[in-house]
């Protein structure tokens, strides 16, 4: 397969940046800050969620998932008085208004998603069509562009919606919602892999055939600022349970506090993953399916043997080291190079090069030149001569990929036991 060159991205699909960084000029919170009715507009004090740092461009910015203002030091620790606590419900009361009513906002966009793939077959279906689909779209690319927003568009509308609403006024229900949904928020995941091959198919037609259709639909917003819609509600979900948890927090309600956390911590999460999924999209040349190999464990960069293709390599030519970005998931390990460079406005892409499958691998610990490097070697009889000589960045790296690749062999040998003798396995497990 023949690499795609590096797919134009707006740095405000990754979740947690600014603003500023926003292609579409639109409040990445979600809200257009031009309707009077939409969140960013409510008349209200300190309107901002103040304890988001608003400026922050880190991708991980959802990797601390403590609860706010829990450290040491801390506006937790403050001396709570009447008057402190009343003004901490008034401003978590300004947090719980705005999630619900740009949750119904949210699901307005996102009808209008599906009234853009209604149209859109129409205009497949019907050969006099005034606004007849390009020739290039019919052959499936159509229905990349949507990937999964309909199934989210349904379960926010007819599910999530109504039990925000019967629950917004009871914070213990509210936090114990989002941890209840935290396996159907895992939609999101999988519409975020789908989004950058989405947005190099949408921006081909971005001012022609969808411009039409939002013309002649009466929207607002262009397609593209919709299709970001899923993307910034993750972000919204964080900043605001923020914010509501500090507050439940400063006005002492600790039962509250404890069961909003597990609200905030499911959405740290899931923008996590979200983001490793939308890297992983960009992976180019894996013949499999990326959705088949199970949970993401760990991903990063490792320097390694470039041995992979043994059979048409010239066997006069010495291998080199070189760097790879590498993914690891519970069935696979992927090796793939990096195209491109991160900017304000692309993210590179990866360039698959080899793969081991995690139950046909063996790791090798034993001393080599470098303290950092290691070796990973096949098990399968018809790759034997794949062995890949690994080198990590630092001592806690290496640390932290064999830490997670012993673990997953272990799974994946306990597995095969239990398969192969269920009653003596677990015996064992019976016994420990």
């Amino acid at each position: 397969m023949e690499p795609m060159n590096p797919i134009p991205v707006s740095n405000s699909d990754k979740l947690g940046l600014p603003s500023g960084s926003n292609s579409t000029g639109l409040d990445p919170a979600g809200s257009d800050p031009a309707d009077p009715s939409s969140p960013g507009g409510l008349n209200k004090p300190n309107d901002s969620c103040d304890s988001v740092d608003a400026t922050t461009t880190d991708n991980n910015a959802f990797s601390n998932d403590a609860v706010p203002g829990s450290s040491a030091g801390s506006s937790g620790a403050a001396v709570i008085t009447a008057d402190s606590v009343e003004k901490a419900i008034q401003e978590r009361s300004y947090r719980l208004q705005e999630l619900l009513d740009s949750e119904r906002i949210y699901v307005s966009d996102l009808a209008h998603c599906c009234q853009y793939i209604q149209y859109m077959r129409e205009s497949k279906d019907k050969e006099d069509h005034e606004i007849p689909m390009p020739e290039d779209l019919r052959e499936g690319k159509d229905r990349m562009i949507f990937g999964n927003i309909e199934a989210i568009y349904e379960w926010h509308r007819d599910n999530f919606l109504k039990n925000l609403e019967s629950c917004i006024d009871k914070p213990i229900e509210l936090g114990l919602l989002f941890k209840k949904y935290d396996r159907k928020f895992q939609m999101y995941v999988v519409y975020c892999q789908n989004k950058p091959k989405s947005e190099y198919i949408v921006s081909e037609y971005i001012d022609t055939y969808f411009e039409e259709i939002r013309l002649k639909l009466g929207f607002k917003l262009r397609l593209t600022d919709l299709l970001i819609k899923p993307i910034q509600r993750l972000t919204k979900y964080h900043m605001l349970l923020e914010a509501i948890v500090k507050y439940s927090q400063r006005a002492g309600l600790t039962e509250e506090t404890e069961a909003l956390s597990k609200a905030f911590h499911v959405m740290t999460v899931v923008p996590n993953q979200a983001n490793d999924m939308m890297d992983i999209g960009r992976l180019q040349g894996f013949e499999g399916k990326i959705t088949a190999q199970g949970k993401l464990l760990h991903r990063g960069p490792l320097v390694a043997m470039d041995n992979f293709d043994t059979k048409n390599k010239d066997k006069d030519t010495k291998p080199i080291m070189k760097p790879f970005t590498c993914f690891l998931f519970e069935q696979i390990m992927i090796f793939s190079e990096t195209s491109g460079k991160k900017t304000q406005f692309t993210s590179p892409v990866y360039i698959y090069k080899a793969h081991f499958l995690v139950n046909k691998m063996a790791l090798d610990e034993k001393t080599f030149e470098d303290p950092l490097q290691f070796l990973i070697k096949s098990n399968d009889p018809a790759r034997d001569e794949l062995k890949i000589l690994c080198q990590a960045e630092s001592e806690e790296s290496k640390k932290k990929w064999l830490g997670i690749l012993k673990r997953q062999l272990q799974t994946q040998m306990d597995f095969l036991r239990a398969l192969q003798a269920p009653i003596a396995y677990h015996n064992r497990l019976a016994n420990d």
